[in-house]
């Protein structure tokens, strides 16, 4: 699909209004599978400075972030005049990893539907960590048993620690925390996949957070963190199959809808290589998510996105959430200290 801006790129950059970024999309996001009409729609919108935007929507049930990814970066090859250099999609690493199986439980589309989506709308908040926020944090998480936190497990770790400071603050007998935090399995095996590995070759390990527990300072949270991503070794990992992934994603939807606790939904999209994607027209400004989930059908469950900045010395953060918690987060002057709501974007 092509579209046409009736202004420039910097512009919209300066005055960054969220709800916006959805008229670069070529469809509805995060949307249940009946309202995909395709599995990979692009949109490109060219503005009257001669800037572009590029918005892509791939089907999450057959690819992940990293195949997304390797899609953009075979692009480029074929932009080039590269064809020769291009690596095909690995389809047989999944598999390897999860054989296909007869039949899946009843439930487990329901299930799956119910973790990953909801009824209510949600708004797109959007917070900018620079690198001195970023220092700061990673000194507050560090201790004896992880010494050098990364910046993923010292966002999280905050990020835990404020939402469980709204939730005491909103009731004085708040719901336990569910953290889960995709991982990608790629480099976790022995050996590692390729990179082209097709699919949605990822796990969701989570853990569970008492608001109440005054233990839980951040060097506390960022070892359970550790502790959570610890458990995919290699070895383990063998021991996954497609009869066990059923049975954890079925613990996991339990988790999901246990009226005594709410889950919060971690990814990270850094360090995927997407501000060198360069189409001939040079390397991205900006890389965004999306924009408002305000339609019927474009919802999702508390979701928080880590992306870096294009001088790859600050992490964005993408919230799609209405939650009360969520709403008392972002008026937090601890968060604040912290964390730059919405703030324009440099084009230099």
């Amino acid at each position: 699909m092509e579209a046409q801006a009736n202004f420039h790129l910097s512009m919209f950059l300066e005055n960054l209004e969220i709800p916006f970024l959805n008229k670069f999309l070529p469809c509805k996001g995060n949307c249940l599978e009946q309202s995909c009409q395709s599995l990979l729609t692009v949109q490109t919108t060219t503005f009257e400075c001669g800037g572009r935007a590029i918005g892509v929507c791939m089907l999450h049930k057959v690819v992940d972030a990293s195949t997304m990814s390797a899609f953009l970066k075979t692009w480029v090859k074929l932009t080039q005049g590269e064809g020769d250099k291009i690596l095909d999609p690995d389809f047989t690493s999944e598999i390897s990893l999860f054989p296909p199986i007869d039949s899946l439980p009843t439930k487990f589309i329901r299930n799956l539907e119910n973790f990953y989506f909801q009824g209510s709308k949600s708004p797109m908040r959007r917070f900018l960590f620079d690198s001195k926020a970023i220092k700061a944090l990673k000194a507050n998480t560090s201790s004896q048993y992880v010494p050098f936190p990364s910046t993923i497990e010292a966002l999280t770790a905050f990020l835990c620690k404020r939402i469980a400071a709204a939730s005491k603050f909103l009731t004085d007998a708040p719901k336990t925390l569910a953290i889960t935090h995709v991982a990608n399995l790629r480099p976790r095996v022995d050996p590692p996949l390729p990179q082209n590995s097709f699919g949605n070759l990822l796990w969701i390990p989570f853990a569970f957070y008492d608001p109440l527990d005054a233990s839980m300072e951040l060097p506390n949270l960022a070892i359970m963190l550790r502790e959570v991503f610890a458990r995919l070794t290699a070895e383990n990992i063998k021991d996954i199959d497609s009869e066990s992934t059923i049975t954890f994603l079925n613990e996991l939807f339990s988790v999901s809808t246990n009226e005594k606790i709410k889950i919060f939904r971690f990814t990270s999209w850094c360090n995927m290589g997407i501000y060198d994607i360069n189409y001939g027209w040079g390397k991205p400004v900006w890389v965004a998510h999306m924009g408002d989930l305000d339609a019927a059908n474009i919802r999702s469950k508390h979701q928080f996105v880590f992306l870096e900045s294009a001088c790859k010395e600050g992490i964005k953060l993408w919230i799609a959430s209405d939650d009360e918690e969520i709403r008392v987060v972002e008026k937090d002057p601890e968060f604040l200290t912290y964390a730059k709501p919405n703030p324009s974007i440099c084009m230099n």
